[in-house]
């Protein structure tokens, strides 16, 4: 778990109180350049040896996450 308030935190998104659906994507940066080409917004990015993260809003608001596994 993470803080960085009074509360304790799950996952990689401040404040969602709630479960993120992420999907497998071939390349995460790559998806987020797109995901911001198409108006949407990138909130938390994490690139890492072993694994690439992302969790972005669509235009409409709905928060997402997509991941890449590296071998």
């Amino acid at each position: 778990m993470r803080r960085w308030d009074e509360r304790q935190h799950g996952g990689l998104v401040r404040g969602a109180s709630h479960a993120v659906f992420h999907v497998l994507v071939a390349d995460v940066e790559e998806t987020c350049g797109r995901v911001e080409s198409l108006g949407g917004k990138v909130v938390h990015k994490m690139i890492d040896d072993g694994a690439d993260f992302a969790c972005v809003h669509d235009t409409s608001g709905n928060l997402f996450g997509g991941f890449h596994r590296r071998n």
